[in-house]
């Protein structure tokens, strides 16, 4: 199973994709079992006892969300993930903010949008390496839902359309350096996206996708797993992927031409 043509160039433009039904039914709920299994013993997340085992792992690695993500980066260019980092999203208590309130509050910095491989230091935040660098680690989200997530600010996962190609220009301007001591607080070219979904649904998005899980005001657990999925030479590229984010991309460039 591939991603068609369309959707790759969807890609291309907004940094993300979502795909309708890309894991088996009974996969999501096997995989949701194990976790209420984990929750009914007293753990809590990250559930480190069950997140490198096949009921987990087999969301990305034995379904179509695998072939999906490699047609975009080209035949044998994806590895297999070792884990997936479950994350419930729980619910605030009733009477939070309304969802007009939560949209404008849902803002770019420490508390909101993000790339990944950014800790809090204090007041500041700062790479994850022990020395305080930046650490790209990945080369794609594919984010699974376990459970119906149908309206905004019901724990979804959040993007910044657009903001992969904002970061590549800015880390070509100012260097990608940066990261190893702040995030850049910058107007972004577009607002949030609440990704809505169904079980099973599948979202890929970029490593340079602006993102966060946003607010759950639902009545309910918001149950995903999210897969940081490698290129199979992220390591030789290592950080020529900020100023070239297609580089690992061979099936996007295919399509959207020479980039």
């Amino acid at each position: 199973m591939e991603l068609t043509e369309s959707q790759k160039r969807f890609f291309y433009e907004e940094g993300y994709i979502k795909v309708s039904g890309a894991v088996p039914r009974a996969m999501v709920d096997a995989a949701r079992q194990a976790i209420n299994a984990e929750i009914g013993k007293g753990n809590t997340n990250p559930f480190p006892e069950i997140n490198a085992t096949p009921v987990i792992t087999d969301l990305f690695n034995e379904t179509p969300a695998f072939s999906l993500l490699e047609s975009a980066l080209g035949e044998g260019n994806l590895q297999r993930s070792q884990t997936g980092s479950i994350k419930l999203n729980f619910p605030r208590p009733p009477g939070s903010l309304p969802t007009s309130t939560l949209t404008e509050k849902i803002g770019w910095g420490k508390s909101g949008g993000h790339l990944d491989g950014i800790k809090a230091v204090g007041d500041r935040l700062r790479g994850l390496r022990e020395d305080g660098t930046y650490n790209r680690n990945f080369t794609s989200f594919a984010v699974v839902y376990l459970d119906d997530v149908p309206v905004p600010n019901g724990g979804n996962f959040t993007v910044w359309p657009k903001s992969h190609h904002f970061f590549e220009n800015y880390f070509k301007e100012h260097g990608h350096q940066i990261l190893d001591d702040h995030m850049p607080h910058v107007d972004l070219p577009e607002g949030p996206v609440f990704v809505t979904g169904e079980a099973g649904d599948v979202i890929f998005a970029h490593h340079a996708m602006v993102h966060t899980g946003c607010p759950n005001t639902s009545p309910d657990i918001r149950y995903a797993v999210i897969f940081r999925t490698k290129h199979t030479q992220i390591d030789e590229i290592g950080v020529d992927a900020f100023t070239d984010i297609w580089r690992e991309w061979d099936g996007v460039r295919e399509t959207v031409g020479a980039v």
